[in-house]
């Protein structure tokens, strides 16, 4: 298990940055609308034993996409929102499927250790929570996929890309927790700059 240390903080490098533009998941390529259909045949294809798997969002229109879906949001363990979407203020009519909220600071283009180990409390707790992030919320994916359980989903949009050689198209994120994901991520998460919080 990575050790991060909640007196440090973590800053994103662009070698970090450039691996992290690639989908880490499944992706399913298209708006939130037609892919939010696609999910419930997606964790079926998965044959999954773990019927009582979790799904951790990050990232507003995936969240809300499915606090809203009757077919998947008792399955909700946590959403992880920022309250915009392209700088723009967002704001969430329900938040019921995830009662507990709770509201942290994690600087843009950073991973705060204390934030990080924080997750780590929640994930082992039996709460449903929303968590509204004043700064960056997509990169704790990071945080969330190294210390969840196998078989969790964490589930976040992908914007298109087009700087990498390879064109991304935008859709839909679904990452499926397991000890490949975990040394993934963690390998990537090395190349961060480390530095003493203030």
């Amino acid at each position: 298990m990575p050790i991060i240390d909640p007196n440090y903080i973590y800053t994103i490098t662009e070698e970090a940055r450039k691996l992290l533009a690639k989908p880490i998941g499944n992706l399913l390529v298209g708006n939130i609308q037609e892919n939010i259909k696609k999910v419930p045949d997606y964790f079926k294809s998965q044959n999954d034993p773990n019927a009582n798997h979790q799904i951790i969002c990050v990232g507003d229109v995936v969240s809300e996409a499915f606090i809203n879906e009757d077919a998947i949001n008792s399955h909700l363990k946590m959403c992880v929102v920022d309250g915009k979407t392209e700088r723009d203020e967002y704001k969430f009519r329900n938040i019921n499927p995830v009662p507990n909220r709770l509201f942290m600071k994690n600087p843009a283009g950073t991973i705060s250790g204390n934030v990080a180990h924080e997750f780590i409390r929640l994930l082992e707790s039996d709460k449903k929570y929303f968590i509204m992030i004043d700064g960056e919320e997509d990169l704790l994916v990071i945080p969330i996929a190294l210390y969840a359980q196998p078989n969790t989903f964490i589930i976040y949009g992908q914007p298109p890309v087009t700087s990498l050689g390879n064109d991304i198209p935008s859709g839909l994120v679904i990452l499926k927790v397991n000890e490949d994901i975990k040394r993934k991520i963690n390998s990537i998460f090395t190349l961060f700059e480390k530095k003493l919080a203030l």
